[in-house]
């Protein structure tokens, strides 16, 4: 569907700079002046505009009916039966002149080819071009649709030259003004209130003379007998640049000077003139806001004074009278096709797009802004090495999609053991919807998700409760709205003088428009982002997305990208060590996937890298032999000296390992992994050789309650890969199903040995693989860990080979063995795993593991049970019964938030939970020899 929109025929956003010479309109009608129930002729010029067409050989016009007279909401849903882009189906195909290669038409009666009413009147036909298959198209010269005006009056008057609302005419130039009429009428021409001619016919024409300065309106009347008509279009005159430095201390963007007063400053090299159009101006080109240019002619600056503390103010730079943009560095925008679906409850008091005055994206500045008061300032940031790293997109992890929603759900990922919480990108992206890999202001959190003091109070309650955040920067490309692709655009990419983007993509992965990260001017910008985050939203760190596109070697081929590239590892560790002179211990992590020689240079030199295991793990929950090595876990394999790979089963960018599971597990007899108690089994399974395995983890979000649904789902239920970034359920309720809750407390529990007890960050581990058939054995001078599992879906037998005899410790059964026999082989049945250690370790809950024995009835509690509660569900009286003396209890729902907590003695405690609302709940239970975890459910 067309964007709802509403420009002036001929693109009236297409601002214009006017010297001798009439423009060449980009698309034509004849008649000039169409009915809605008469035939009209649309004529395109492909060389006009974004010249995205320049060459087709064939041309479909993709167009709406607007039935709302400003041109918003549904107004251009009315469009031709059968349409649809980038089918080649004749809807809207356009016949090529036979002179002009590039001047397509079509002839349309409005009404009927749009299927309008009668009854409904039709404002203006809203216009995109493309070619056959939608690969390429045609827009105004802002990369806009085109919009043809619809009369439905007997007269109509409007200039055919200058076709735009504004004109910038030099000063003492002439610029030539042709007015056309519908029918025979009394044409009156004025400047402001001065009559400049007359005459009666259907067309005038004037030739005015441009004074030194100036500016005003430009007015035709048009006057019969019965009816009067008239068009406008305003003018200033441009007069010379005044040159001079930037003041002292003034860096590119937004810089306050005082509570009253506010130096903008744009970085804009080869551009001849800047004016500012703001709230301060009514949105209009005025002499008194023409920027100034330093002597260089690289920067426009203007001060503005006498500004109102607190008050926010909307602007844009009107760039050579051609463009129109927000500042780059902007910290808050708006957005006019977006911001209407911003919940208020999600961001309240939202400053109003001016609708009507601008098009594109809006920049604001605040003097005086309300600061953010930081309340944890003692932070401080796990080992890079025993980072436990949750991602999460705000958009589909709380249903709210704000900041401050995540706040509530800390607990929950406190209690899963997370120390480090990955934000995929929340700076401004195109659209709402998205997963953030779109980028088009990097200074602005993006207002879908909240207020920036908002993000400051999840980052600052983060740190409350002892967990980095990390945030998710894509720094390889950017979207069309971002300020640097439009300031330099050559109507279909960015131009070859563009100061940050390369023309064309650099290597085969890229989407959008492709920074040059060679040149100085990106990578101060970048630069500035790395400070910003860090030093205003104190951040921890940054997962840079595609970091392998951060080159200027020029290659289609994938291999070949992929190869060793020292200017790439040049690029990565300048920023590196620019970084580093900001914040000395902020994570650098890159979604590299390079070289072995590259990415263990990039090691070596501080660097974290992206470590994919999806596949490997999955097939070892699935039950497939093939490809199911988990070697590459290991940061040893991959010839690392330090563990610098964050290792992961499943990320937003790969498939749900539970989705899999159930759709393609294998079988054996009554065994099935697409059974969903087994499937989540499996996953166990998987975590149990995920988590001890030295070095940083991830975990997708939900993964710890074995989300299902793929990675390609679509809101019908459907599986499309064109639902990949589509929204996706959001579900808590999870928590109330014990088999995935039990998923949960496995989780906690393997990353709790993983952060509490060093061996799990031993250099001497090793992983030793037979099929499906695996044993992991870790070593320090604490304790010895063996771990065996076996992933087959039938039985299996395997040899621990102990490190020693003695005493083992079944950790998820809460038992013990004695070896006499390090080679002696145990019998696994499918899926079952054991994690022995050789020191005694608090137990994790009952009956996590597959096979294990079940929770005690009421009576007495069952040998190496740690913790049990009854009666359950509860409606009233819970009693906690544990084998060793309770020093305290914490009650908390399924958010991690705590709902009753005491200090208690005896191994027996009664607790009133009468008054809780119905759900889910956890206890929390503290003995002298430890933390133990139950659930209830309360009636």
């Amino acid at each position: 569907m067309l964007p709802p929109r509403l420009l002036r025929f001929a693109c009236w956003a297409v601002l214009l700079l006017w010297s001798a010479g009439s423009l060449r309109a980009q698309v034509t009608s004849d008649p000039a002046f169409p009915t809605a129930d008469a035939p009209v002729t649309i004529l395109y010029d492909a060389t006009q505009g974004t010249s995205g067409l320049v060459g087709a050989t064939k041309v479909y016009m993709h167009a709406g009916a607007g039935t709302q007279e400003n041109g918003a909401g549904a107004g251009y849903d009315f469009q031709p039966e059968g349409q649809a882009w980038g089918q080649d189906n004749g809807v809207g195909l356009m016949t090529q002149d036979a002179e002009n290669p590039n001047l397509w038409r079509i002839t349309i009666t409005p009404r009927t080819y749009f299927g309008v009413p009668d009854s409904t009147r039709i404002w203006k036909l809203g216009l995109v071009f493309r070619n056959a298959d939608g690969s390429k198209e045609g827009k105004d010269p802002n990369n806009q649709n085109i919009y043809l005006t619809i009369y439905d009056t007997e007269l109509s008057v409007q200039f055919e030259s200058p076709t735009a609302e504004l004109v910038l005419p030099e000063a003492g130039s002439t610029l030539p003004i042709s007015v056309v009429s519908s029918e025979s009428a009394q044409l009156t021409l004025y400047q402001n209130e001065t009559q400049l001619a007359q005459t009666t016919g259907t067309a005038l024409t004037y030739e005015l003379s441009v004074g030194a300065s100036g500016e005003g309106w430009i007015k035709v009347v048009g006057q019969t007998a019965t009816a009067t008509q008239a068009d406008s279009f305003r003018y200033v005159v441009r007069a010379a640049t005044v040159v001079a430095p930037l003041p002292e201390g003034v860096v590119d963007g937004i810089n306050y000077r005082s509570t009253t007063s506010v130096v903008l400053s744009l970085y804009a090299p080869e551009k001849s003139f800047a004016y500012l159009l703001s709230d301060l101006s009514d949105w209009q080109i005025s002499i008194d806001y023409a920027l100034n240019q330093t002597p260089g002619g690289d920067h426009f600056w203007i001060q503005l004074d006498d500004l109102t503390p607190g008050q926010e103010y909307g602007f844009q730079y009107f760039v050579d009278g051609a463009v129109r943009v927000g500042d780059p560095y902007a910290e808050k925008i708006l957005d006019e096709a977006n911001d209407p679906f911003i919940p208020a409850e999600t961001y309240p008091n939202l400053k109003p797009y001016p609708t009507g005055q601008t098009t594109g994206t809006v920049a604001v500045f605040q003097t005086d802004a309300p600061a953010y008061a930081w309340q944890t300032t003692d932070f401080v940031r796990p080992e890079a090495d025993d980072l436990v790293i949750y991602e999460l997109l705000v958009r589909d992890f709380v249903d709210a999609h704000d900041y401050r929603t995540i706040i509530d759900s800390l607990s929950y990922l406190k209690t899963l053991g997370i120390n480090a919480l990955e934000l995929m990108p929340v700076q401004e992206f195109a659209g709402n919807l998205s997963w953030g890999y779109n980028p088009i202001y990097y200074f602005a959190p993006d207002k879908y998700y909240g207020a920036k003091n908002d993000l400051k109070a999840l980052i600052d309650s983060a740190h409350a409760q002892g967990m980095a955040v990390i945030l998710d920067l894509v720094l390889n490309h950017a979207d069309y709205e971002n300020p640097f692709v439009k300031l330099y655009w050559d109507g279909t990419r960015p131009a070859a003088n563009n100061p940050w983007l390369n023309p064309e993509a650099t290597h085969p992965f890229s989407v959008f428009f492709d920074f040059n990260h060679e040149s100085v001017a990106t990578q101060a910008f970048v630069d500035r982002v790395n400070a910003f985050w860090l030093e205003e939203y104190h951040v921890d760190g940054f997962r840079y997305d595609l970091s392998k596109g951060f080159t200027q070697r020029q290659t289609s081929d994938v291999d070949a990208w992929s190869q060793y590239d020292a200017s790439r590892v040049a690029i990565l560790e300048r920023m590196y060590d620019q970084l580093r002179t900001v914040d000395a211990s902020a994570y650098v992590i890159l979604e590299h996937f390079g070289s072995p020689q590259e990415e263990q240079e990039l090691g070596a030199y501080g660097m974290m890298l992206w470590n994919k295991m999806t596949d490997p793990y999955n097939q070892n929950t699935m039950g497939y032999v093939e490809n199911a090595s988990l070697a590459g876990a290991s940061y040893l394999t991959h010839g690392w000296t330090d563990p610098d790979g964050v290792t992961f089963m499943e990320s937003h960018d790969e498939e749900r390992l539970m989705f899999k599971n159930l759709a393609y597990g294998n079988a054996s007899g009554d065994y099935n992994v697409k059974d969903l108690p087994t499937a989540l089994d499996r996953v166990k399974a998987a975590a149990v050789f995920f988590f001890p395995i030295p070095g940083p983890k991830m975990v997708w979000q939900f993964g710890e309650l074995g989300y299902e649904y793929s990675i390609n789902a679509c809101e019908d239920g459907s599986i499309n890969n064109g639902c990949r970034t589509n929204p996706k359920p959001i579900r808590w309720d999870y928590l109330q199903e014990p088999e995935r809750y039990e998923l949960y407390q496995t989780f906690a529990a393997l990353i709790d040995l993983k952060t509490h007890y060093s061996v799990f960050s031993t250099d001497d581990f090793t992983l030793v693989e037979d099929g499906l058939k695996k044993r992991l054995h870790l070593s320090d001078s604490t304790m010895h860990v063996t771990i065996v599992g076996n992933f087959d879906v039938t039985t299996a037998e395997l040899s621990p080979a102990f490190q020693q005899t003695g005493t083992w410790y079944d950790f998820f059964a809460a038992d013990s063995i004695t070896v006499t026999d390090t080679a002696a082989a145990l019998t696994l049945r499918p899926g079952e795993f054991k994690l022995y250690t050789s020191e005694k370790l608090p137990a994790p809950p009952a009956g996590l593991a597959p096979y294990g024995p079940v929770t005690a009835t009421p009576g007495s509690l069952a040998q190496g049970a740690p913790l049990r509660l009854y009666p359950n569900p509860s409606a009233g009286q819970l009693t906690v019964e544990a084998a060793q003396a309770l020093t305290h209890l914490t009650v908390r729902d399924v958010l991690g938030r705590v709902v009753q907590e005491q200090d208690v003695t005896g191994s027996q405690v009664s607790l009133q939970v009468g008054s809780l609302p119905s759900g889910l709940y956890i206890v929390e239970a503290t003995t002298r020899q430890g933390k133990h975890i139950a659930r209830f459910v309360k009636q």
